[in-house]
């Protein structure tokens, strides 16, 4: 009976799975837009089957559900022979691809530089997959047709964070404070940890907002987008980080003004004028809020509850950065490594990794690293910001919207780098791949309706917006 049992869980599991074998391997896209569609389930294989938070095989601490997805849309690609090079056959995608790598081969040598541990070559193996997933997604995204259904994929995983991270709050509300989308008293979701959640949650807003704006959206998907945004930014709150909140509003207010600036005038007068009044209702109920909505406020508390009180203890991490720097400043202590470091420069510290991107960077792959990983970075931003000027110059409202949602999604995680460590989350290099995709399908549609008009009399008007 034990027999019959398994037998019939592994044909109930296995047709599934055989099923999206096969559509994957026949349609490489399906299987990129499967790993989007997956990219807010980010529990990890240790996670999923019931191992305490940081235990577990290393290997299966930082694997997840896409992978298997994305390793089998990359054996797709090549063996079917549909590999092309796609945005990165040009000059700004070849730019970026080559210092990804640059970064990688510095983290390999800094683990060998400064003998790292083994957790460093999975750190590695990490940045490695996530510059796989940035080639695939350069590589499929060739044309119109494939960006849009790069696109829709992503509303479908935006709209499911959202609606998660929503009923996450609905149960730390009800005084939930460990369950499977809450921990210690914040939203998780289906993330790993809040800051994932959260970081997810900023870079979805812009475009759920970009279509919430748009006015020649039809009226229902206009408030269906404003209500999935709404609901992205409570599932921010309710993740309890003060610099999430200022960046998600940033965010919200961004997209406001580039789509329509008198009426973001106009909101900024309103709630300039209602936060005074708005912040005497929290205060009233300050002592029934949950602990992550009150961490996420504690910045303008008037009881003054520092951070420090609202969550768990944080090593001085800015002396002990200062330390590994000088005693690593060129290749670094090796990727990962700097948490390891901690409990060694401060008494009675625990192992926990830098809160910042950058600083991180710097402590982990040193000077050389850090010129490669900040040049990648500056690149993709003035990229994002030079195809918007030219969007809004030339280009159809669509496509302006789309420049507009690249541009502050970016910016919004650059921000929250700032204070957390985001650079090796898939959705980070997702918007990274978009940069550099969307504007090259731009040119090379421009270029062909040029080509078009020098054939005709009069070329047809729209034509670009068309194109694209």
């Amino acid at each position: 009976m034990d027999g019959a049992l398994i037998l019939s869980l592994a044909i109930l599991a296995g047709v599934p799975v055989l099923w999206l074998g096969t559509r994957i391997w026949r349609d490489p896209v399906a299987g990129l837009c499967l790993w989007i569609v997956l990219l807010p389930v980010a529990r990890t294989v240790t996670s999923l089957l019931g191992y305490p938070v940081g235990e577990g095989p290393e290997f299966l601490r930082k694997l997840t559900l896409g992978d298997p997805v994305l390793l089998l849309t990359i054996g797709a690609i090549v063996f079917s022979g549909s590999a092309s090079s796609g945005a990165l056959a040009g000059r700004q995608g070849r730019r970026v691809l080559v210092l990804f790598a640059g970064f990688c081969l510095t983290g390999l040598l800094s683990t060998f530089f400064a003998h790292a541990g083994p957790e460093s070559l999975v750190e590695i193996a990490t940045y490695a997959s996530l510059g796989a997933a940035l080639v695939v997604i350069c590589s499929l995204a060739s044309n119109a047709h494939r960006l849009r259904r790069i696109l829709t994929a992503f509303w479908w995983a935006a709209a499911f964070a959202s609606l998660m991270g929503a009923a996450g709050a609905v149960l730390l509300w009800r005084g939930g404070t460990e369950n499977f989308l809450v921990r210690g008293g914040r939203v998780t979701g289906l993330f790993e940890a809040p800051n994932q959640g959260e970081s997810f949650m900023i870079a979805v807003i812009p475009f759920l907002c970009a279509t919430a704006f748009r006015r020649s959206a039809p009226l229902g998907t206009r408030l269906g987008n404003g209500v999935l945004a709404a609901l992205a930014v409570v599932s921010v709150i309710s993740c309890g980080s003060r610099a999430g909140v200022l960046i998600a509003a940033l965010s919200v207010w961004l997209m406001l003004v580039l789509a329509s600036p008198r009426a973001a005038a106009a909101c900024t007068v309103v709630l300039v004028l209602s936060a005074g009044p708005a912040w005497r209702v929290v205060e009233r109920y300050h002592e029934d809020l949950p602990f992550a909505v009150r961490r996420a406020l504690s910045f303008v508390d008037a009881d003054r509850y520092d951070l420090r009180d609202l969550s768990h203890g944080r090593a001085n991490q800015l002396d002990a950065w200062r330390t590994v720097f000088v005693e690593h400043p060129v290749f670094g202590v090796g990727l990962d490594q700097f948490r390891d470091n901690v409990p060694r420069l401060v008494v009675s510290a625990k192992a926990q990794e830098m809160h910042s991107s950058y600083l991180a960077v710097l402590a982990e792959t040193g000077l050389v690293g850090a010129v490669l990983m900040f040049t990648l970075l500056a690149t993709v931003l003035v990229r994002s910001l030079a195809y918007l000027r030219r969007a809004r110059r030339t280009g159809p409202a669509e496509e302006t919207a789309l420049a507009a949602t690249l541009f502050v999604s970016y910016l919004a995680l650059l921000l929250y780098g700032v204070a957390n460590y985001g650079l090796r989350q898939r959705y980070f290099w997702f918007v990274v791949a978009l940069i550099v995709s969307v504007p090259w399908l731009s040119s090379r549609a421009r270029r062909a309706v040029r080509v078009r008009a020098a054939a005709l009399p009069l070329a047809p008007p729209g034509a670009v917006g068309q194109a694209l």
